[in-house]
């Protein structure tokens, strides 16, 4: 709290500052050099940025296809303190520090919403970026209008609508170090004199930027297929539908991931492959495929009643996501999993809202929402090969031995005719048993566990704003859930490679799965069901201080409910706790210059009880529940149009994010191996730095235009993003800690002055940063160690032509 009141003090300073800047500013400046307006409906209203007494980042769709952004990962860049990035086994998302780990039993603390229709799963998060209009990026628990777990804040995409006119464009960008190219269509327009329709396609194939020296050939090579339409039907000035349909399939072969670490496997691999090496965009990996197959439909019916406004928004959306992944990242064909994922989802949402610029303004509503969810996982596990060969004979001498004591007993001192006639008689019989127990040490065999999640949930929800005079207005919302959620996870063992269960009643198979209890994983079945309620209340202070600048204060509840494990290894940890966070901002926004210039701050801090967290152990990722955690900052956010052709733009957040209390949490791999086997090990992490919380992230972009004649005209931009250094998983092992790293983008471009075309240089990490976006232990090895590898340098052109 002692910071949150220094940064309070900071931002009445700088709010000071923004007043005296204001009565000096020059009040002949030109509409032209003014800062366009940027709506936004972060509050389910169309309002100016700098009215909304909330933290939000927008970045135009202009912007995504200028800089040739295609997905939130690349997206996540130009917004400090947001974090989008692939893992080994889901995507990892997080606001201010905070998001959930890689489990398919968590919900994202992040939520999305696409068109108001919130897509909560990780899967959906790697969709490319289609025919935007914007992407908001509100920060901090949105306990109120968007509710749902949405602890750490909330993207929401909205997607170009049809107009009125006819519009078409075609977008094609190609980069030929990687054979990649991405292309988007849009045709919209007019259909009837009611009825206007939108068609959208985009198709991306690439090569990849790692090269997979195994199997000689480039990864990940993806081709990427989205296709959406979209109608607007107004059969009354009162009445407006929106509906829309997306069919979207994205196939990828191989992975971007690499050997940082071979550990134990070292020698063993070089044996193998004589140009086997760690680090770099090399990797020795097995063959990989994944494939997901989605659908998305949506309605949305807006009524007027007067100045009263009723909407309806329906959704419903589904995916089907297979991958077979190569999971000891080596040469050797050791361990690999295959996980199929199918899930469907359908919610309904129905609200007021009442006209604006009266003393009370209000939107109220209620919300539905059914999904359902299936995974299966299967690892396969070949024979081992560190395994020593004189280790594995004496597991055979000493099943021998075993067998022998078993039939005869203890051997009499000095031995008896009796006990070396009953030795020799079972002679045949504990060799054969001895046979067996090395057998099963080095047979191939599978582990298949399979989950599967029904969960129904609806709210009620408002908020409130009371315009006391025109200077003051306080807000207070609140969202009211129930939740119901069933669950059932199996795991059983399988032939290698093979649906077909694991033959118990042979020794081998019993001896397998002797070998596989010892390392903590068990066929199990368990189901349970889980049914939370919570009571999510916000209040928001706004003044005006005059007429270009805005102060607000605020705190809120957020909630996520908790659920349960789904890849857990024995029947012991299935289920985790509800996620809760009380969060308290205090921000300022203005309008400088005369309209040339905004700025805005905000100071935030958020306490975290139950914070659910996951970590990879051994065999797969545990689910827990940390005690407590902080997440506190301040960040800027500005933009100034020096010229009508020069603007700059510019982003700060300085973030402290911690455990405040976590005595519980999972170990490092060298902590689990120094302790003897079986041995719980847990470590104390209260006061230490949660993952993907960059102490600074900085980010500063130069936009300039410069006529050439009447017809043609320069287009450049340049841009840089720092980012602290900061660990990419929750147990501090000190190689999973990122060093800290600046990213430049650059754009030059040739257009026509009365649009129609443009020509582009789009360059992508043009200063060649090497850097992770995840890294964590490899299974079942000593040393170990993975990493997924973000793109180097890229120079693409790109052509665009419109009507």
């Amino acid at each position: 709290m002692k910071m949150f009141a220094h940064s309070a003090l900071a931002l009445a300073i700088t709010t000071a500052s923004l007043a005296i800047a204001e009565e000096a500013e020059n009040e002949s400046i030109g509409n032209d050099n003014l800062i366009e307006e940027i709506i936004v409906t972060a509050q389910k209203r169309k309002q100016n940025v700098l009215d909304v007494p909330i933290s939000v980042d927008v970045v135009q769709g202009e912007e995504i296809s200028a800089l040739g952004i295609g997905a939130l990962d690349e997206l996540s860049t130009l917004v400090p303190g947001l974090v989008v990035q692939e893992g080994a086994q889901s995507t990892r998302v997080s606001m201010r520090g905070m998001g959930s780990g890689p489990n398919v039993g968590f919900e994202q603390s992040v939520g999305m919403f696409i068109d108001g229709i919130y897509n909560g799963r990780d899967q959906l998060f790697r969709q490319p970026l289609v025919d935007v209009a914007a992407v908001e990026v509100i920060k901090g628990p949105q306990s109120s209008l968007f509710g749902k777990n949405t602890t750490a804040g909330a993207i929401s995409i909205t997607t170009a609508k049809p107009e009125d006119f006819f519009e078409a464009h075609l977008i094609s960008d190609f980069t030929p170090e990687y054979n990649q190219y991405n292309t988007e269509a849009v045709v919209s327009g007019p259909l009837t004199e009611t009825l206007r329709g939108r068609l959208a396609i985009k198709q991306s194939e690439s090569d990849g930027y790692m090269d997979n020296k195994l199997l000689n050939e480039d990864a990940p090579r993806a081709n990427d297929t989205v296709v959406r339409s979209s109608l607007v039907w107004l059969p009354s000035d009162d009445l407006e539908v929106i509906a829309k349909l997306e069919i979207s399939e994205f196939e990828d072969q191989g992975a971007p991931n690499r050997l940082d670490d071979a550990g134990e496997y070292l020698p063993i691999y070089q044996a193998a492959q004589s140009d086997f090496s760690t680090g770099g965009y090399d990797r020795f990996t097995q063959p990989e495929t994944s494939k997901t197959r989605s659908k998305l439909a949506s309605v949305t019916a807006n009524w007027d009643l007067d100045d009263y406004t009723l909407t309806s928004v329906s959704g419903w959306s589904e995916y089907t996501y297979r991958t077979d992944q190569d999971v000891d990242f080596g040469p050797l064909e050791v361990l690999n999993q295959t996980q199929v994922q199918d899930y469907e989802q359908f919610s309904q949402e129905f609200r007021i809202t009442s006209p604006e610029g009266e003393t009370l303004e209000y939107i109220a509503g209620v919300f539905y929402q059914r999904t359902w969810l299936d995974n299966q996982a299967q690892v396969n596990r070949n024979y081992d090969p560190v395994l020593d060969p004189a280790d594995v004979a004496q597991v055979g001498i000493t099943t021998g031995a075993a067998y022998i004591f078993s039939q005869c007993g203890a051997p009499p001192s000095p031995l008896t005719p009796a006990y070396n006639a009953c030795r020799i008689a079972n002679s045949a019989a504990a060799n054969q048993a001895g046979q067996d127990a090395v057998d099963a040490f080095t047979a191939p065999y599978a582990t298949l566990t399979d989950f599967s999640q029904n969960s129904e949930s609806w709210a009620i929800f408002g908020q409130v704003t009371w315009n006391i005079d025109e200077d003051w207005s306080l807000t207070a919302g609140f969202r009211y859930t129930e939740e119901h959620k069933t669950a059932q996870r199996t795991l059983v063992y399988n032939e290698f490679q093979s649906d077909d269960a694991l033959g118990t009643s042979s020794a081998n198979a019993n001896n397998i799965i002797a070998f596989s209890n010892l390392l903590g994983v068990e066929a199990h079945e368990i189901k349970d069901k889980y049914e939370p309620e919570s009571l999510s209340p916000s209040l928001h202070l706004q003044y005006q201080w005059d007429d270009n600048t805005m102060i607000y204060a605020s705190i809120s509840q957020g909630y996520k409910s908790g659920g349960f494990n789904a890849v857990g290894t024995s029947d012991t940890s299935f289920d985790f706790e509800d996620e809760e966070v009380i969060g308290y901002e205090l921000g300022a926004k203005s309008s400088l210059l005369g309209g040339q210039a905004t700025v805005s701050a905000a100071a935030f801090y958020n306490l975290y009880d139950n914070l659910q967290v996951s970590a990879f152990e051994v065999g797969s990722f545990e689910i827990t529940n940390a005690a407590q955690a902080v997440t506190q900052g301040i960040e800027f956010n500005g933009s100034w149009n020096i010229t009508p052709d020069l603007k700059l733009s510019g982003a700060a957040t300085w973030l402290e994010a911690y455990y405040r209390e976590f005595e519980n949490a999972s170990c490092t791999l060298d902590q689990i191996n120094a302790l003897p086997q079986g041995s719980n090990c847990t470590q104390d992490l209260s006061g230490e730095d949660l993952a993907y919380a960059p102490e600074w992230n900085i980010s500063l972009g130069l936009d300039h235009r410069y006529r050439l004649n009447e017809d043609m005209e320069l287009l450049s931009y340049l841009g840089a993003v720092y980012i602290d250094d900061m660990y990419l998983t929750q147990d501090q092992d000190d190689f999973t800690k990122e060093e800290a790293h600046i990213l430049v983008n650059a754009r030059l471009g040739l257009a026509a002055v009365s649009g129609g075309w443009e020509v582009s240089l789009l360059g992508k990490n043009i200063t060649d940063e090497e850097m992770r976006g995840f890294a964590d232990d490899v299974p079942g090895t000593s040393g170990g160690q993975i990493a997924y590898v973000l793109p180097p340098r890229s120079v693409a052109i790109q052509f665009k032509l419109f009507y």
